[in-house]
């Protein structure tokens, strides 16, 4: 059988259409790469959004915990800067029980 009446087969058919046409799926290759670039990139911005919300959660409950403990710190400065007070500038002095006196009615 002659070379030139020789029936194409479709393995010799794809492979030349994949000779002509390089550039296309460079490009094809290319695109899904990049689609697929996205999807991951997408799924990694909405884990740290997510993160990020609970470290802003955490943030504001920190916050708050501090507040209350420098109210607490203050109301107990409160006490001891009276004593103080009492101590230094009116001369007082806890009394001994020796000198307690029980008042009944």
């Amino acid at each position: 059988m002659n070379q030139s009446t020789r029936q194409p087969t479709l393995l010799g058919i794809i492979l030349s259409d994949l000779k002509h046409f390089k550039v296309f799926w460079l490009i094809a290759v290319l695109c899904l790469a990049s689609a697929m670039a996205i999807v991951v990139t997408t799924q990694d911005t909405r884990l740290l959004i997510t993160q990020r919300a609970a470290l802003i959660d955490q943030h504001d409950q920190l916050n708050n915990d501090w507040r209350h403990l420098l109210i607490e710190e203050n109301a107990l400065d409160e006490h001891n800067r009276i004593e103080q007070i009492a101590k230094q500038k009116l001369h007082m002095v806890r009394p001994q029980p020796k000198d307690e006196v029980l008042v009944t009615p």
